[in-house]
């Protein structure tokens, strides 16, 4: 009897921790946020355009994003597209002068960011980015990324407060809590992205609520996919003409 109760337990705490467990069939757009393990990787390149009535097609910005191991409990990476940040659109890197934006230079801002196991939560990961804007201002972001699967189904949400280290730029502290809901489809996944977004300073007269659906493939190490839908669908600058695309090529190992 005693055997068998230490059975059904043992298989209920591993049910537990695979129902907490990261999804495997994440798409890509978790190389923001992923912490793979040591020695394992993951890299895009990221092509953000615009959608919005009479620019629908224009360059917006071509970022990188990468993340790798280093250990079991830490993981360091580069991030610059909008997705990687929790961003509804204006990612950094390189940005590229189009009808959509005039840029303010070559560089787009970036962050590089380290990323680790909180400790007694399998499914949560502590980021600390550090990096610059688009003027480039000092940034330091500091959040936690929550995340599970259940059969098919994977969800993420991962919210971050952005700290100005230079108020002189005239940039101000943000509270972003961007979310996923998505499903493994076998050789790829599909997933609804949404969330809020504000200053800290008025944050209800500066909430942006956006809304994207997403679809990535996958073979082997090599993915593709592509998300699009609305920056600013709710809020007080609401705008169903305002829409922005994104798509990328990755690879992981």
């Amino acid at each position: 009897m005693a055997a068998s109760r230490t059975s059904l337990a043992s298989l209920a705490a591993a049910a537990s921790v695979a129902l907490a467990a990261p999804a495997a069939a994440e798409p890509a757009l978790a190389v923001g946020a992923t912490r793979p393990p040591p020695g394992h990787g993951a890299v895009q390149l990221i092509d953000e355009r615009s959608l919005t009535v009479g620019q629908v097609g224009a360059a917006w910005a071509l970022g990188l994003d990468a993340v790798v191991g280093v250990t079991p409990d830490l993981a360091i990476g580069v991030s610059h597209s909008a997705a990687a940040l929790g961003e509804p659109r204006d990612g950094g890197g390189v940005c590229i002068d189009s009808t959509a934006h005039d840029c303010a230079g070559l560089y787009a801002g970036g962050f590089v960011d380290a990323r680790w196991r909180v400790p007694g939560a399998a499914a949560l990961t502590g980021v600390v980015r550090l990096g610059v804007g688009a003027a480039w201002s000092p940034l330091l972001r500091l959040g936690v990324v929550a995340r599970g699967a259940e059969r098919h189904l994977w969800w993420r949400i991962a919210p971050e407060v952005a700290v100005a280290l230079d108020r002189a730029d005239g940039d101000r502290d943000a509270l972003g809590v961007p979310a996923w809901l998505g499903v493994d489809l076998g050789a790829g996944s599909a997933w609804l992205a949404t969330g809020v977004r504000g200053e800290l300073t008025g944050f209800a007269d500066a909430l942006v609520v956006p809304l994207a659906a997403g679809v990535e493939g996958r073979y082997r190490g090599a993915a593709i996919g592509l998300s699009a839908g609305y920056p600013q669908l709710l809020g007080r600058h609401a705008s169903t003409r305002v829409r922005a695309l994104a798509w990328w090529i990755g690879w992981g190992w």
